[in-house]
């Protein structure tokens, strides 16, 4: 009779203990995984605190150089600016030395005292000399503009380019990172199962229990009618025949 509830009590015991394992290994789990959830978000916070610094530092570096640039641009356009009013008073300066010129050639004709057609021929070819040597300089002085139209150009595109090269570094800010997904929570056996499986070895015990006790003769079944009712018969023959 001990028998069953022992085989009962070892059942119960492992289902107890199979069910605090499975939540001890559950636990487990849950922790390892908690803490990798925690590291890769740290990695992943410094990375973009690394990112942000270095964007920070590039943005400095961008505004710096932007600055220098306007300030080599403003010096390049105020160098050429001067070196373009240096032709111009150079080119009027040529012009008042010839009209000088022109003026002594005339005056020492006059005081020579020559008249007719050679102070004419003189007068002719002194005026054309002077329109000759005026165009010669109002040429000179577009040829002059046009350079430093142009160089004012050259000055502004490399400017531009210059621009367009400090700004392609800070183009693309960081963007804010992806964080790693939460770890799902293992929530271990289930207690209904644990329960299920006490039941289970408690029904199994008294069921055994019960199939060991002792059967009452009184109770046992007539197994065989035929063997009793002749029984009874010769019984019965043999007490009628004594009589």
């Amino acid at each position: 009779m001990v028998l069953p509830f022992i085989t009962a009590g070892l059942g119960i015991a492992q289902a107890v203990g199979g069910f605090a394992q499975g939540q001890s290994q559950a636990a487990a789990a849950n922790r390892n995984a908690i803490e990798q959830y925690k590291h890769q978000l740290k990695i992943v916070q410094k990375q973009n605190t690394d990112q942000n610094q270095i964007y920070a530092t590039k943005l400095g570096q961008y505004d710096f150089g932007m600055k220098a640039a306007d300030r080599a641009a403003a010096r390049a356009y105020g160098a050429e600016q001067y070196n373009q009013s240096q032709r111009i008073k150079k080119a009027t300066s040529s012009s008042m030395a010839l009209n000088r010129a022109i003026a002594k050639s005339g005056g020492a004709a006059v005081v020579s005292g020559r008249s007719g057609r050679s102070v004419d021929r003189l007068d002719a070819n002194i005026e054309g000399d002077f329109v000759r040597n005026q165009a010669t300089l109002a040429a000179n002085l577009l040829a002059a503009d046009e350079a430093s139209s142009m160089n004012m150009l050259g000055m502004q595109d490399r400017l531009t380019s210059e621009r367009n090269r400090l700004y392609s570094q800070v183009a693309i800010a960081p963007t804010q990172p992806i964080l790693p997904q939460a770890p799902m929570m293992r929530s271990g056996p289930n207690p209904l199962g644990m329960m299920l499986n006490i039941g289970s070895s408690i029904v199994g015990a008294v069921g055994q229990a019960q199939n060991m006790e002792a059967p009452d003769p009184g109770d046992l079944p007539l197994t065989n009618n035929t063997t009793w009712n002749q029984v009874a018969t010769e019984a019965n023959s043999f007490f009628g025949a004594n009589s």
